[in-house]
């Protein structure tokens, strides 16, 4: 891996992490959380307000594949370096975190299919 690749990884890293704290703890615990409430609700869900969760929840999946696709060649080069057994532990962490966006997709994708 080049020089310039370890510093875009590093800066991915920490985009990654701040985003993935903020969707995680802020919108898509929110919107699930939301989305429970209505399914509890008494007298049914209010529709607008399902709605509202599902459109929310669509457009953070969006961003979050798109963040996905974005970091996917950085993404690719820690693989082909961690192939060759030379990778620093930054970049496996890099890795891990990005690796993990899918499930913060899915996770997204099933509060909009409820």
């Amino acid at each position: 891996m080049t020089t310039e690749h370890k510093k875009q990884a590093k800066k991915a890293r920490s985009v990654v992490d701040l985003r993935q704290d903020i969707l995680v703890t802020l919108f898509t615990n929110e919107q699930a959380r939301g989305r429970d409430v209505e399914t509890r609700r008494a007298g049914g869900p209010d529709d607008t307000a399902v709605r509202r969760i599902r459109v929310l929840c669509a457009v953070l999946s969006t961003v979050t594949a798109m963040t996905i696709g974005v970091l996917a060649p950085t993404a690719w080069s820690i693989v082909k370096t961690c192939c060759g057994g030379s990778v620093q532990p930054v970049l496996a962490i890099f890795f891990i975190t990005w690796a993990l966006l899918a499930g913060l997709v899915a996770w997204q994708i099933s509060i909009v299919l409820r």
